[in-house]
């Protein structure tokens, strides 16, 4: 299949995966900030409630990294569907963490 011929919707072009990449560092130090101080879920007591909630903060960093990582790496590939995908994973994991801590 030729990839020159998906529209420019339907895949990351290099600028667009610049702003996503830029986002995403813009993310990525509150997210460390918030990871460093979730040691402090425990200060109640411990519960596995508790347990699954410091793992879903500690791993927003790293799903950050990851993730752009990949993006860049499938997008290099000219496997733009993919690059698109690994670029919406920081963002849902980001939702959940938010839903997860109310």
């Amino acid at each position: 299949m030729d990839h020159k011929s998906e529209s420019s919707v339907e895949h990351p072009t290099i600028s667009e995966l610049r702003k996503a990449t830029a986002l995403y560092a813009l993310l990525f130090f509150p997210a460390c900030l918030l990871a460093s101080q979730a040691g402090y879920i425990f200060d109640g007591g411990e519960s596995s409630e508790k347990l699954t909630l410091f793992w879903i903060i500690v791993g927003l960093p790293i799903n950050i990294v990851v993730s752009v990582a990949c993006a860049w790496a499938f997008h290099g590939a000219k496997r733009f569907s993919q690059a698109a995908v690994m670029l919406s994973l920081p963002f849902i994991h980001f939702i959940i963490t938010v839903l997860a801590m109310f």
